[in-house]
């Protein structure tokens, strides 16, 4: 089921629905190379680990853009990581692209309600921290 959800999410690559005002929306620099044709498991395999890593790296950065987030709310006075309206604007967006991209229904969904959670869970974690030093 991991390497499922993490293969998907390489995939996808899902970009910023919001871009900073100096840089061009992520989704137009998403490069999608042809499947390279293998002929046995373990080349199949190989691949997928790649994928993975891959995966795994994009959250990484992803993870310093959610505790970016955090610190940006902080500064503002704005001492909860979760916003309601935004993780459900995340997770309809992905569901939408990912159908567009031949993923099934709900798979989309499922796998982004995971990462939206998980990440406000470290961005409350990060923020609680730092509201202690201070």
């Amino acid at each position: 089921m991991k390497k499922t959800i993490l293969s998907f999410l390489l995939v996808l690559s899902f970009p910023s629905v919001y871009a900073c005002s100096d840089h061009e929306s992520a989704s137009n620099n998403i490069k999608h190379e042809k499947t390279e044709k293998c002929e046995d498991l373990n080349c199949v395999r190989k691949h997928i680990d790649e994928i993975n890593k891959e995966i795994i790296s994009l959250l990484a950065k992803r993870m310093e853009y959610v505790n970016l987030a955090g610190e940006i709310k902080l500064k503002n006075n704005i001492a909860t990581a979760y916003d309601k309206k935004r993780s459900d604007h995340v997770v309809d967006t992905a569901e939408e692209f990912g159908k567009s991209k031949g993923l099934p229904e709900g798979f989309t969904k499922s796998v982004f309600q995971v990462i939206v959670d998980k990440s406000a869970e470290n961005e409350q974690k990060n923020m609680d921290q730092v509201k202690v030093k201070k």
